[in-house]
């Protein structure tokens, strides 16, 4: 790109509408030397036929435009990402003559083909009589913030510049990953990409009358299940060397013997069981302060307020009476507790109060995931998870405890989830893995369970 163009991405903006930009006029010149520019521009994909028709009324855009530039192309792979590559350096060109633009991406033209290419998308132009009326300051604009879209401390320069490319409605699609020697797309953008194509094939099919309505909802409800599968190798000896070591554990500070006895790896789901009542939400809240400075701590909190298990996570880690949390006795407390709240706030724990569909919990893990830190997930309680579609609540845990055992593969997480017993529990003298309500897949897919009771004739097992 020349340097001109490159001035040009520091004053582009879009022109939803065109109005209050003069009484100027594209001229005949500029049109002629508009299309002679177009087909000097670098392609991305240099065997992709293309063409452009500069039209005045025959489209469906009514912006206040002067013209619409129609680009057609061949229908090859990376077609898309061709047109719009040659299209941005087009808009950046117009920029550059006070040529206001506007990408237009649902409008119908009335000659869908030119010379046997296909119409893919429409830009609006229009005259602007002053350059004060473009972008003053880039960095003012409403944009994502860079580490949502940017992951890794390579290319930082190129990373501000991207942050601020154009896209539909400003959604920003795209995250990066960047390493010493290349950037390349995440998995998840390139899967978002991949199911837009799938989407709007649905959707042509559909209102062609290729497919009947209750097809296309069937296809819709499966785009859940895409992935990408890596390529895969037969083994060779640094694949065996590099990975018999033993899984790393878990550690823990405070709960030495419990860390012994359990031996709690990462990626493991661990079940926590217990009664009403026998505190299994302060001993996963208590797990969660001793591990919080060394993991990412996420909370999904579905049975308590925020109030409460703010203070109770406070009181955890000062030490003072959860009764004193809002109101003090000494100054000594009111001291250790504001360095607590600093603490817990330091460590980047995650409470999520509103969400309980495993669908939005593993979205949400997908979204938020560090991938320089292993991740920590609570679930207060397995219980109340849900799942939309399955009808009966054997058939949602199965698939939920199947869901959280790949999240604990696929994205680097430990899973600690809380579940209830059976009311044979509350009869019974021992406990037993078979008490844990929905017990079936809940035994096949959790790794380690504890169970929870409380024995009043005798002295409770320190687990510190």
């Amino acid at each position: 790109m020349n340097e001109e163009l490159y001035e040009m991405i520091f004053k582009r903006k879009s022109f939803h509408l065109f109005r209050n930009i003069g009484k100027e006029h594209i001229t005949d010149e500029e049109l002629e030397e508009l299309e002679n520019m177009f087909y000097k521009f670098q392609p991305l994909v240099k065997n992709i036929k293309v063409k452009i028709k500069v039209v005045k009324d025959s489209t469906t855009c009514k912006r206040g435009q002067e013209y619409c530039v129609l680009f057609y192309s061949e229908i090859k792979e990376n077609y898309l990402q061709n047109i719009g590559y040659l299209g941005e350096q087009l808009d950046l060109y117009l920029v550059s003559k006070n040529i206001g633009t506007l990408w237009f991406g649902i409008g119908k033209v009335k000659e869908k083909e030119l010379d046997g290419l296909q119409f893919v998308i429409m830009m609006a132009i229009a005259k602007v009589d002053s350059a004060d009326k473009f972008r003053k300051d880039m960095f003012k604009s409403k944009r994502k913030d860079l580490s949502e879209i940017w992951n890794g401390n390579y290319y930082m320069d190129v990373a501000e510049i991207a942050r601020f490319a154009p896209s539909a409605c400003n959604t920003q699609p795209w995250k990066v990953e960047a390493s010493e020697k290349q950037l390349k797309l995440s998995e998840e953008s390139i899967i978002k990409f991949f199911k837009e194509d799938i989407i709007k094939d649905l959707n042509n099919r559909l209102n062609q009358g290729q497919m009947t309505y209750d097809e296309f909802i069937l296809k819709m409800k499966k785009l859940d299940d895409i992935k990408i599968v890596n390529e895969i190798n037969a083994l060779t000896e640094d694949e065996i060397l590099n990975n018999m070591d033993e899984q790393k554990t878990i550690k823990f500070h405070k709960f030495k013997k419990m860390s012994y006895k359990l031996k709690l790896a990462q990626n493991d789901l661990l079940v926590i069981g217990s009664m009403t009542g026998t505190g299994k939400t302060g001993f996963m809240l208590n797990l969660m302060s001793d591990l919080m400075e060394n993991y990412q701590c996420v909370y999904f909190n579905m049975e308590m307020s925020k109030s409460s298990i703010y203070k109770r996570i406070v009181a955890i880690n000062s030490d003072v009476p959860v009764d004193n949390i809002n109101n003090p006795e000494t100054e000594y407390q009111k001291q250790i507790i504001k360095n607590s709240i600093k603490k817990i706030a330091e460590a980047g724990v995650v409470i999520e109060h509103r969400i309980n569909d495993i669908k939005q919990i593993k979205f949400m893990i997908n979204k938020i995931k560090k991938r320089n830190k292993h991740t920590i997930i609570f679930i207060d309680h397995l219980g109340l998870t849900k799942l939309s579609g399955k009808t009966s609540l054997y058939e949602q845990m199965n698939e939920i405890m199947k869901t959280l055992r790949e999240i604990c593969l696929d994205y680097d997480c430990t899973i600690i989830g809380a579940s209830q017993l059976n009311r044979s529990a509350y009869t019974s003298e021992e406990l037993s893995v078979s008490m844990v309500k929905d017990s079936g897949e809940l035994e096949n897919s959790a790794r380690k369970i504890i169970l929870l009771y409380r024995d009043k004739e005798s002295a409770k097992e320190d687990l510190n």
